[in-house]
């Protein structure tokens, strides 16, 4: 009811008794003198014998509505509600909660973890490697690991190997901060709230807490397979109910993306008999029946046997999420959700989120319509994100990392799923600029972390956090589309003057210009060959000009050289800088769909000089082999395709009969004779064809020759060889010009070509000469260098047993 506050009697002695007579007079009394007088009274008697009592509990009853039930006009003194612990008194109208009774302040870091509902202590691994070994019971840490929590950044820094208990029961792995240490133990109700969570131990198993951990555990032969498929839960909440072991989905739809896949589900549902205060269970997503599937450690050793049906949605145990919080929800309790967007999705096959890092500049990039989700909403980015910070060394060794974060102080309140933001409202720093702003993913020692791993590419990586690169198309897949007659399968060249053609005296012999021509007339006229290569250019000049170089070409196949102008300086550092750039090269060409093949450099006429007198490149080629180890190392360790030009121009250079004079003036740019043998090369390597090293016979069983007349009419075969080696011939009646053989090969050495005919005059054409063959007979010597060759039978009778390479060589 409402307060009266008419009352014009003065204050009496027995209100001033009791705190409670004094607390309605201040309400009620109608003039101010007996309000400050009841005021002054209640200061005064606070403390006093008798009034103290009034503080007293009279009672504690189990919460405030069987307080309500039991006094419903009210009572004196304070009672204690059990369910909350706070203390209730009676302000004259009805029953009100005080605060908490014989509150104790809480110190920092006193808080036992049994005591937080969702502990905010989950550590994502951003760098370096856990090493599960079940034989030994150990698990140790590289010494570059990295942990990111709600708390910022750790670096341990540290490399150590612990024993874990041979039991059972799961074993939670974590670092103390307060003692600067790596720790497992099997109960940590006693720990506070200082120590980061890593992961659990659990059946021969790591379970990672930070969602996209994964990538950096591994074990001995690989055992289990270490890198899980996670499908990523990005619209709907898995409801977990431990009380009747069910799970449910939350709302009517669910968004499921699984290796780039995504599935689109009404229901999910699934219930459990494990007891997950215990025992962690394991949430799976089976992309076949496209249902909910939960194993316990046992079962999963089933499951991953079809890793590519079955992705891990979370691990449930302790009443917790281990990883994927975002979306699967324990119910009646708190359940963290961090602002930081859920996930990026493809946008009409554009990548997601794209991310340059090179040297101290970072570069993101996001396409005009790329869709992001939080909270089970959709919001689409108007324009495109185009974003550059140069990073702040300083800063980084301090723990903080740039950042890309999305800022709108409305976004909060877009409650429909479509929602559209603006592409100036994302930004990179440091920190955020507003505590609700959104965080996206973080950069750190040129990789990504933050957010799904289905979300971002940076330097061609696809998996956040991992070493391994995206799945890029290679040689076989320009070759493919070469041989289809593609329209998009054109070469680059982008090199420096040893490419370009510097003192090369016929333009159409720099090898770039020859591989179009000879390509051109095998019959691949769908696609040219371009040059370009910069006299002078490093490979840094290549990359800060790469964008310009490939507009209007339509490049499906780039063959990356350079390197020479790299070393001025003559230091580890040069060679760190080349492969930087070379790295970055690779890069670029991955985002514009163009197949990278890294090239080694043009050999030179001279050996790794130690000493200068002046005239030999001051030195310098003994720091290109090294650019060229790393050149080979780096091809080997990324899975890219390598032409190694050095190799080859090498043993041309010290080995044909060629003169020096006419291959260099300058000890360094090669002439015409090699860039003829090195665009043959590239033609073999192109064609993938026979590099013949020795003796070799080519007949009708050469599987890389080809024929145009039918073997079931044609070819007779030896009960065993004869004399020269060959096992069949062709033999029949021609009517018409046939093409008997065809094929193209590459030689290091000089060879004999011969032939061995019985019948009628044959044609063999070499390289576009035409030479007769009658019989048994040398046809030509041939140099150095790709050929290819052709024999043709005029009308009648064939009796043909092939051709036989001898090598020129003593």
């Amino acid at each position: 009811m409402a307060t009266d506050y008419r009352d014009d009697t003065p204050l009496t002695d027995a209100q001033k008794a009791s705190l409670v007579g004094l607390a309605t007079a201040i309400r009620t009394k109608m003039y101010g003198k007996d309000v400050r007088e009841a005021i002054a009274s209640a200061i005064e008697t606070v403390g006093q014998p008798g009034v103290d009592s009034y503080f007293t509990p009279k009672g504690v009853r189990a919460n405030l509505a069987a307080l309500q039930n039991e006094f419903p006009s009210g009572t004196s003194g304070v009672w204690i509600t059990q369910d909350d612990g706070y203390w209730n008194f009676w302000n004259g109208d009805s029953w009100k909660k005080g605060v908490a009774y014989q509150g104790i302040a809480v110190g920092d870091n006193s808080i036992k973890y049994s005591a937080l509902a969702y502990p905010d202590t989950f550590a994502t691994i951003i760098l370096g490697t856990i090493t599960i070994d079940d034989s030994a019971k150990t698990i140790s840490f590289s010494a570059d690991l990295a942990l990111y929590n709600a708390s910022g950044f750790t670096y341990p820094n540290t490399a150590v190997t612990l024993n874990y208990p041979a039991s059972s029961y799961p074993t939670y792995v974590f670092y103390s901060r307060a003692d600067s240490k790596y720790e497992t133990a099997t109960d940590i109700s006693t720990k506070t709230n200082e120590i980061i969570m890593i992961g659990i131990l659990y059946n021969s198993f790591f379970y990672s807490f930070g969602n996209g951990s994964e990538c950096h555990v591994t074990y001995p032969n690989q055992k289990g397979n270490a890198n899980e498929k996670n499908a990523n839960l990005i619209l709907g909440d898995l409801i977990v109910d431990t009380s009747t072991k069910s799970i449910s989905l939350s709302g009517s739809s669910a968004y499921i993306v699984c290796d780039g896949n995504g599935y689109s589900i009404s229901s999910l549902s699934a219930s459990y008999d494990t007891n997950t205060d215990a025992y962690p269970i394991i949430l799976l997503f089976d992309t076949f029946s496209q249902t909910l599937v939960v194993a316990n450690n046992d079962d999963r050793k089933n499951y991953d046997q079809y890793q590519d049906r079955y992705y891990v949605i979370a691990v449930i145990w302790k009443n917790q999420v281990i990883n994927n919080a975002d979306h699967v929800l324990i119910k009646g309790k708190f359940n963290y959700k961090p602002t930081r967007a859920t996930q990026i999705l493809y946008y009409f096959g554009q990548d997601k989120i794209n991310i340059e890092s090179v040297g101290s500049t970072v570069k993101i990039s996001l396409a005009d319509g790329t869709t992001f989700t939080k909270d089970n909403y959709y919001f689409y980015v108007n324009g495109a994100v185009n974003l550059t910070m140069t990073i702040d060394q300083s800063q980084v060794d301090k723990g903080y990392l740039p950042t890309l974060f999305f800022t709108n102080p409305v976004w909060e309140a877009n409650t429909t799923n479509n929602n559209t933001v603006s592409a100036s409202d994302f930004y990179i720093d440091y920190f955020k600029h507003n505590p609700q702003d959104l965080t996206f993913c973080s950069i750190y020692n040129g990789r990504a972390f933050g957010i799904s791993e289905d979300s971002v590419v940076i330097n061609g990586s696809r998996n956040v956090g991992s070493v391994g690169r995206k799945q890029n198309d290679d040689i076989n897949d320009w070759r493919h589309d070469a041989f289809n007659g593609s329209t998009k399968s054109n070469i680059g060249f982008l090199g420096d003057s040893t490419w370009f053609g510097y003192l090369v005296s016929n333009s159409n012999n720099i090898f770039p210009t020859k591989v179009g021509s000879i390509l051109n007339s095998l019959g691949y006229t769908n696609l040219k060959s371009v040059n370009l290569s910069t006299s002078g250019y490093s490979t840094k000049q290549l990359y800060d000009s790469f964008d310009d170089k490939i507009s209007g070409e339509n490049i499906k196949l780039m063959f990356i050289g350079g390197g020479i102008n790299d070393v001025d300086n003559q230091t580890w550092s040069d060679v760190q800088t080349s492969m930087q750039y070379l790295d970055a090269i690779v890069v670029k060409c991955q985002q514009n769909n163009i197949i990278p093949v890294v090239a080694t450099t043009q050999a030179t006429a001279v050996l790794k000089s130690l000493k200068s007198a002046g005239g030999d490149w001051d030195k310098a080629q003994n720091w290109w082999g090294k650019v060229n180890a790393e050149r080979r190392n780096y091809c080997k360790k990324n899975g890219i395709d390598l032409l190694d030009l050095n190799q080859i121009t090498n043993y041309y250079i010290q080995n044909s009969d060629t003169k020096m004079s006419d291959m260099f003036t300058d000890y360094l740019h090669g002439k015409d004779p090699i860039h003829l043998f090195e665009a043959g090369y590239i033609i073999h390597y192109l064609l993938d064809d026979d590099f013949v090293k020795g003796d070799q016979l080519i007949d009708m069983m050469t599987q890389s020759a080809e024929s145009e007349i039918s073997a079931e009419k044609c070819y007779q075969m030896f009960d065993q060889k004869d004399g020269d080696g060959f096992k069949a011939k062709i033999a029949y009646v021609a009517t018409s010009s046939d093409t008997l053989l065809k094929y193209h090969f590459f030689v290091n050495n000089k060879f004999k070509l011969n032939g061995f005919n019985s019948g009628a005059s044959l044609t063999v054409n070499i390289d576009g000469t035409d030479y007769t063959l009658n019989s048994d007979a040398e046809i030509v010597e041939l140099e150095e260098g790709w050929h290819n060759l052709t024999v043709t039978g005029q009308s009648g009778n064939i009796d043909f047993r092939g051709l036989k390479l001898l090598s020129s060589v003593s």
